[in-house]
């Protein structure tokens, strides 16, 4: 590769160039969408389909086979999504690559299907990388996301794949780091800017909610522009630094190290992840079991303790705890609101701290009073 320096377009005229693509092609990337979510859509209802099938014929007999059966189905259903997720982003790159020519989303799709697994694996291969690279800070794992961000255009307009693609997009950033970095966020500041702005001000409430989602409608139709504006940045920087053919031997052993380090590590967070969810399923399993609020009595738990795990539900999802305790009834985290067995009376209860605790206590008519909160070693009055 030459050493000098790389000369690039400023944002401006990157911008322009992509606006002229994104008038022509805008339709085409919006037709790219409107396949995709009706490809998604139809992939959901499948996998949903087979789940449900599943849980028919396994909900009265689970056992190590079938739980090993719904892992592979869950398994499997995870690679469909890659996979597809992977065609779509072929495709928008497709019809931008391919701008100058005619064909619209169908073609797109047609010519990225051989771009999917090479594409796949590219994006692994970087993941591991990147991974590996954030085991000595996140610093060094951002600048390597940084260098591998064209490694998708690099799979689908040069064809090349693995290591090649991966280090064809860092050498663009080579003596040219912070200009390429600069080209790449400029476009977005301005719509950063603006969300920014609306937020804060639909926050001091001068400006209605509804505004958020003209910004977001807006938001939708800049997407074509944007995929418009990395080609074309990819474009001048693969003009001035054509494709290597070859990696060198010594940054294939750097990026194999890092890869492999990337590897372990992702195999390391998942047996700790496995664990703590071995660890954990029990707990959840025998709590859900006993937490059954139409059968509190039959399942031994006392009447506070009850309510106190429907408070600690409640608070869970909003954030605070209910001002009564009818709102556990209305929320569904009980069927009833329980009452004390010796006297049949209901427990006095009240929100504090702004509903960030809660204080519960023994009926009017028991005397001396008891009372627990958030806080309290034991759940039971």
């Amino acid at each position: 590769m030459a050493s000098e320096k790389l000369v690039i377009p400023p944002p401006l005229a990157i911008a322009k160039e992509a606006w002229e693509i994104y008038k022509k092609r805008f339709w085409n990337v919006v037709g790219v969408f409107l396949r995709s979510i009706l490809y998604f859509l139809g992939y959901i209802l499948a996998a949903a389909f087979v789940g449900f099938v599943l849980f028919r014929i396994f909900s009265d007999r689970w056992n190590i086979f079938s739980y090993g059966l719904v892992g592979i189905f869950a398994i499997a259903v995870m690679i469909g999504f890659v996979f597809l997720a992977s065609w779509v982003q072929a495709a928008y790159i497709v019809v931008i690559r391919d701008w100058k020519k005619d064909g619209g989303a169908k073609e797109a799709f047609a010519h990225a299907q051989k771009y999917v697994v090479p594409l796949i694996l590219t994006s692994l291969l970087a993941g591991f990388l990147v991974f590996g690279a954030t085991f000595f800070l996140i610093l060094p794992g951002l600048t390597f996301s940084l260098w591998f961000s064209f490694a998708s255009y690099v799979v689908i307009c040069e064809e090349k794949r693995g290591f090649l693609a991966l280090h064809t997009s860092r050498e663009f950033y080579r003596n040219a780091f912070w200009r390429v970095w600069w080209r790449q966020i400029a476009v977005r500041i301005p719509e950063m800017v603006v969300a920014f702005i609306i937020g804060f001000m639909i926050t001091q409430k001068t400006l209605p909610p509804e505004v958020n989602g003209l910004y977001q409608c807006i938001s939708f139709l800049l997407i074509p522009f944007y995929f418009s504006y990395s080609f074309v940045l990819y474009d001048k920087l693969i003009s001035k630094r054509p494709a290597p053919h070859v990696v060198s031997s010594r940054n294939k052993n750097w990026y194999l190290l890092f890869s492999i380090l990337g590897y372990v590590l992702a195999i390391v967070m998942g047996i700790l992840v496995f664990s703590t969810a071995k660890e954990a399923l029990p707990k959840i399993a025998s709590f859900i079991d006993q937490y059954d609020p139409n059968s509190i009595s039959s399942q031994g738990i006392k009447p506070a303790t009850a309510i106190v795990y429907g408070l600690i539900s409640y608070h869970a999802s909003y954030g605070e705890y209910p001002t009564s305790l009818s709102e556990l009834v209305d929320g569904k985290f009980l069927a009833t609101i329980p009452v004390q067995k010796e006297t049949g009376f209901s427990y006095q209860y009240s929100a504090e701290k702004s509903n960030q605790d809660f204080k519960l206590c023994t009926p009017k008519t028991v005397k001396p009073k008891k009372c627990l909160t958030s806080t309290s070693r034991s759940f039971d009055l």
